[in-house]
């Protein structure tokens, strides 16, 4: 039991004072009863078990034992503990003047406050520390330091995309703790008031919209939950706070004389981007699908692309039927391509949009996006995902079922589906205004 305090601890004086011990779950304005006594005893013998369980392991103490310190005039029940936030033992004090006059004499005031030590040693032994609410938490280190260490162990768990994300949201959640001096914070004093102040700094600073607030939001939840299931924490608050209104998203729509230019530039100067494009509007497939798509994917006898979940965004497999109007020109660059002799393997658009085994990345069509519509002086709300919007917007409009439309879109939600024949076209301008009804 005899540990060596350090110099530096014995000159500290951080006295935390208390009338009772609120610590053993017993109040100091009540007298013990014999059940409270009986109660002593039960923790006494459990702690004296597990204190020759820790002597036989070797377990390293970080704390100076609590003793019964008495003199004519005051008692106290002193110890120092590891302080997370100094990584010093600090010395404790609590004054027990008070509780001493609610045992029947000093003989047994004596003997039930000396196990009220060996309980204290107990919960020392156990991990515990006056200077912060640690229960149930298996580490103490900074918020900071935990942040990277989650990235560390997500980067062989997760796809590259979705790694990519989680690192933006903590480079930005670090970035918030340096600028507030609170990287050195301990990870179970992050408290709510940091993560109401962390979101509004998001608002503020970031000029983020409502739909993208809710992001960090639910980045935050997940990250507090992993916290909680490592015992870095124990609650979530993120999840305490409530999210803001949704803003309904700004589909564009690209007109179909629009969209006529695209095809036929494209058609002269880079074959391989107009089917990259093609297989987003006509098989609505997303960016990051079509680049994870590998050549034996393809059936073009059965019309079919059969992607397996490590391919999707919604990780479910997904089979995609491409269109009659889609199969003419499809085949054409397939065959003059010479696809066939590639490795099955391979994916269809590697690098230079030829098939290759290198994975590219959704921003790599951006960019070509970006130049075509420099090219095309297309408007610059045109997004690389507006062709899909487009043909989701026209299939509905072309009574296609939603619910045909969802599955085709790969959509969880038919709500999601539905969302898209809420705004208006330019063709329905002209629907209505050459053919509405005379009163």
């Amino acid at each position: 039991m005899g540990v060596r305090v350090p110099s530096s601890a014995q000159k500290q004086d951080k006295t935390l004072n208390s009338n009772g011990l609120g610590v053993f779950g017993f109040e100091t304005d009540t007298k013990l009863t014999q059940e409270n006594i009986l109660t002593l005893n039960s923790l006494f013998e459990e702690f004296k078990k597990k204190m020759q369980l820790s002597e036989n392991t070797g377990i390293n103490l970080k704390y100076y034992p609590a003793t019964l310190k008495t003199t004519s005039n005051r008692w106290r029940i002193e110890f120092y503990s590891f302080n997370p936030y100094s990584q010093k033992l600090e010395r404790v004090v609590y004054r027990v003047d008070k509780i001493k006059k609610k045992f029947a004499n000093l003989v047994v005031a004596r003997r039930e406050l000396n196990k009220h030590c060996e309980i204290i040693n107990y919960k020392l032994m156990a991990g515990w520390t006056p200077f912060c609410d640690c229960s149930n938490i298996k580490e103490v280190v900074s918020i900071k330091d935990v942040a990277l260490k989650f990235i560390d162990i997500k980067g062989s768990e997760l796809r590259e995309e979705s790694l990519r994300s989680y690192r933006s949201y903590i480079n930005v959640f670090i970035e918030w703790l340096t600028l507030s001096h609170k990287e050195k914070l301990i990870s179970i004093d992050f408290t709510k008031y940091d993560a109401i102040n962390y979101l509004d700094w998001i608002t503020s600073t970031k000029k983020v919209s409502p739909n993208t607030w809710n992001n960090y939001r639910s980045f935050m939840i997940t990250f507090f939950s992993w916290l909680i299931e490592r015992g870095y924490y124990n609650k979530n608050i993120f999840a305490d706070i409530q999210p803001k209104k949704k803003v309904k998203k700004k589909r564009i729509v690209i007109p179909s004389d629009e969209r006529k230019r695209i095809f036929d530039y494209l058609e002269q100067n880079d074959m391989p981007f107009l089917i990259f494009l093609l297989l987003e509007f006509h098989c609505l497939m997303r960016p990051i699908e079509i680049f994870r798509m590998k050549i034996a994917d393809i059936n073009l006898d059965t019309q079919i692309i059969a992607l397996e979940g490590s391919q999707t965004k919604n990780k479910y497999n997904r089979n995609i039927t491409i269109p009659d109007v889609f199969i003419p020109i499809i085949k054409k660059f397939w065959n003059s391509n010479n696809i066939e002799k590639y490795n099955r393997d391979y994916y269809l658009f590697s690098k230079k949009l030829e098939p290759g085994n290198f994975l590219m990345r959704t921003k790599d069509a951006g960019s070509k996006w970006s130049k075509l519509r420099e090219v095309l002086n297309l408007q610059e709300e045109y997004q690389l995902y507006s062709l899909r919007d487009t043909a989701i917007t026209e299939m509905l409009l072309n009574n296609i079922s939603a619910k045909v439309v969802q599955m085709h879109a790969d959509h969880h939600d038919l709500t999601i589906t539905s969302g898209y024949a809420d705004h208006v076209t330019p063709e329905m301008r002209k629907e209505i205004k050459e053919n509405s009804p005379k009163f």
